[in-house]
């Protein structure tokens, strides 16, 4: 009988997810302009893991364009 394969959580958290100073990074802003995002509520969709926030990946690409977008209409 196989062994049921056990989950690398960490491999899924690198893969999947960015932590706050890897979305800061990518959204070239300060790790403190991602905290206020949270804080009030402006944030891509936060995933809690022991107390740390975490991105998907994918809400942040989405994220980003849409601050693209924004930036984009408002030098027009």
């Amino acid at each position: 009988m196989a062994r049921p394969q056990q989950l690398d959580i960490q491999k899924i958290l690198a893969e999947d997810f960015a932590s706050k100073a890897e979305t800061a990074l990518e959204l070239n802003v300060d790790v403190r302009t991602v905290d206020r995002w949270i804080a009030n509520g402006t944030a891509p969709p936060v995933t809690m893991i022991r107390n740390k926030a975490f991105f998907e990946r994918r809400d942040l690409a989405e994220f980003k364009r849409q601050r693209e977008r924004k930036k984009k209409a408002a030098r027009q």
